[in-house]
C-alpha cells in the first residue's frame, strides 16, 4: 500500500492571487527521479490545446501564462482529456495540465478526473494550506515555500522600499518592542537575529 506525501507548492497558489503555471517542482522531481508522483495541476492551455490536435507531440510546462520559473520540453508517453484537463503520463509522473488557472482542493476534484490520490506516493498540489479534504487524509504533509507570485518565503522577499530595521527583513539588526499592560507594567522586549535576548519589566 502506498504511503502519500502531499506536497503544497505555496508560491504559486492561484486561489491566493498566483498564476499557477509555474514547474519548479516538476522539475524538482524529474531531476531527483522520484517515482509515481501527481502534479495537480499546472496551468498551460497553449499545451492543452497544442495535445488536443496531436498526442504525440513536443509541449512546453511553465511560464504559459507569465508566472516565471524553469520551462522543461517533453513529448508526453500517454494523454487522455476530461474537463478542460489534459491528464498526462510522462515517465514515472502524472501531470493534470489545465486549460484555465484552478486549484485542486476537494476530493471530488481528483474524483471528476478518475484519478485516485491514493495510488500515488506524492501529490503535489497549488495551495497555501491543505483544505479539510486534503488534511484529513493519513499522509505526511508539507507546505513548500517555493517561488512564484504568492510567494511565502518571507525571509527572502526583496526589501526595496521599506524603512530599514524591520524584522524579519533585517537579521542583524536588534529590535526593541515597548507596551504597556493594564497593570501598568511597562515591558520591553529586545530581539536579535529574531530571537529574545532581553526583558526587564518596570512597575
Amino acid at each position: 500500500k502506498n504511503k502519500i506525501n502531499i506536497l503544497a507548492d505555496s508560491g504559486d497558489n492561484p486561489t491566493a492571487g498566483g498564476v499557477g503555471d509555474r514547474s519548479d517542482v516538476l522539475c524538482f522531481i524529474i531531476k531527483k527521479k522520484l517515482k509515481n508522483a501527481l502534479i495537480a495541476g499546472i496551468a498551460a492551455p497553449n499545451a492543452y490545446l497544442k495535445l488536443k490536435k496531436n498526442k504525440k507531440q513536443l509541449i512546453s510546462l511553465g511560464n504559459n501564462l507569465g508566472g516565471g520559473g524553469p520551462k522543461i520540453n517533453f513529448v508526453p508517453d500517454k494523454v487522455k482529456f476530461i474537463k478542460s484537463c489534459a491528464i498526462i503520463q510522462y515517465k514515472f509522473i502524472t501531470i493534470v495540465i489545465t486549460k484555465y488557472r484552478r486549484a485542486f482542493h476537494y476530493l471530488n476534484d481528483f474524483k471528476e478526473l478518475n484519478l485516485n490520490i491514493k495510488n500515488y506516493n506524492i501529490l503535489v498540489v497549488k495551495s497555501g494550506y491543505l483544505s479539510p479534504d486534503l488534511k484529513k487524509i493519513q499522509s505526511k504533509k508539507f507546505m513548500l515555500l517555493t517561488d512564484g507570485i504568492v510567494n511565502q518565503n518571507i525571509n527572502n522577499l526583496k526589501n526595496n522600499f521599506r524603512k530599514k530595521n524591520i524584522f524579519p527583513f533585517n537579521k542583524k539588526s536588534k529590535f526593541l518592542i515597548w507596551f504597556h499592560v493594564p497593570q501598568k507594567v511597562l515591558i520591553t522586549l529586545s530581539f536579535e537575529f529574531g530571537n529574545l535576548i532581553y526583558f526587564s519589566g518596570i512597575l
